[in-house]
């Protein structure tokens, strides 16, 4: 059974006691006995009121600090369900169209082989020229388009891997080949831009067919 703390304070006890004294001291012994009990009583009552503020005082302090510790939990809890999450944190920085470069630059080229919509054959031998007479740079502008394909597991990496091929390896493409050739056919849903080829219960994806192209591509372009 559980027992309030005020019941538990001893001043309680002490109290009814006085009472119970003074009581029993105007039945037995007289009015005069009394009223030095009564006198006796007010002076412990005294004391005892003082017991029971301090009481009192120290339960709202231990309440107060109950409270500051979950108000520090709660603020602890709110911080990590608001901190950033991982893929948002590797999450491309543009999305892309083969509207946004020249006809014949090379992403506009790899763009237009993954457009579902064009039913036209594009010949990427001019676009793998100009990245190469670009050298350095030419790769590192191929490398952010291969990662956006490769978070997005669309099919259409295989044109862009098929590029890389040609190219000088830099910091940049070796980085993100090497992610490319250790990864699975499937991955959570997240960051990338492309449609996926495969996607289902949470997940997007490559065929098997797909993935062991792409495995094949990137080892290639990596030397």
């Amino acid at each position: 059974m559980q027992i309030s703390e005020e019941i538990r304070n001893p001043a309680w006890w002490w109290l009814a006691a006085m009472l119970g004294g003074v009581i029993y001291v105007f039945v037995t012994l007289g009015w005069l006995w009394g009223l030095g009990s009564i006198a006796v009583a007010v002076i412990a009552s005294l004391v005892m009121a003082w017991g029971v503020e301090e009481f009192e005082v120290r339960r709202l302090a231990k309440d107060s600090a109950t409270v500051a510790y979950f108000e520090y939990k709660a603020r602890s809890a709110s911080t990590v369900a608001t901190a950033t999450p991982r893929s948002a944190a590797v999450a491309p920085a543009q999305t892309w169209s083969a509207s946004e470069f020249a006809p014949d630059d090379a992403l506009g080229l790899i763009l237009q082989c993954i457009d579902p919509t064009n039913i036209r054959a594009v010949d990427l031998a001019p676009g793998i020229a100009q990245l190469q007479r670009e050298g350095p740079r030419g790769t590192d502008r191929l490398a952010p388009l291969l990662r956006d394909l490769y978070l997005s597991r669309s099919p259409g990496i295989v044109y862009a891997l098929n590029v890389a091929t040609h190219l000088e390896r830099t910091a940049a493409l070796i980085d993100v080949l090497s992610r490319i050739a250790a990864s699975g056919p499937t991955t959570p849903s997240s960051a990338g831009t492309f449609p996926p080829e495969i996607s289902g219960d949470g997940r997007i994806g490559w065929t098997d067919a797909t993935h062991a192209r792409v495995i094949e591509l990137s080892r290639r372009a990596l030397g």
